[in-house]
């Protein structure tokens, strides 16, 4: 077959037409992935700068400290502030600690419960249809209920 040719179940229109859909999908996914990648790009940007802020002091602040230590001539005097200073440093580590520890049992409090929601939809999900005539099994007893053993009956 020569390379001009087309299948022979396709003419030469058929056979562009198929290659311009062929690019024209190509260059759509193309220009979606371009703009997903440039709304990432911005949105790192943004945090980076809002970052970038939390992180640099801003220089107004920093620049009345230096004046108000500067007018502090006696080491007393400064060493009450660094003491100050330290302190409320020490607070807010221990407060970021707390709250850090109280994300923590949260996040497991809501992975536990979305674990159990999970568990009962995956049961009804399995349970017999209500419009049938078999009989559903008993709940289970509760959990103050003497243990049972391998066959479901209560242990003595």
């Amino acid at each position: 077959m020569n390379h001009s040719e087309t299948a022979p179940d396709q003419t030469p229109p058929e056979d562009s037409q198929r290659w311009r859909r062929l690019y024209e999908a190509e260059a759509e996914q193309r220009r979606r992935e371009t703009q997903a990648l440039q709304a990432q790009v911005a949105a790192l940007k943004s945090e980076l700068t809002l970052r970038k802020s939390q992180i640099d002091p801003d220089p107004e602040r920093v620049r009345r400290l230096q004046q108000q230590v500067a007018r502090l001539q006696d080491p007393v005097k400064l060493q009450r502030l660094l003491v100050e200073a330290v302190t409320e440093c020490e607070r807010l580590r221990l407060a970021l600690s707390q709250e850090q520890q109280a994300h923590r049992q949260t996040r497991d409090s809501l992975m536990n419960t979305l674990v159990d929601a999970m568990a009962e939809l995956r049961n009804r999900s399995e349970a017999p249809d209500p419009q049938s005539k078999t009989p559903s099994p008993a709940p289970p007893p509760p959990s103050s209920a003497q243990p049972l053993d391998r066959n479901g009956l209560q242990r003595a």
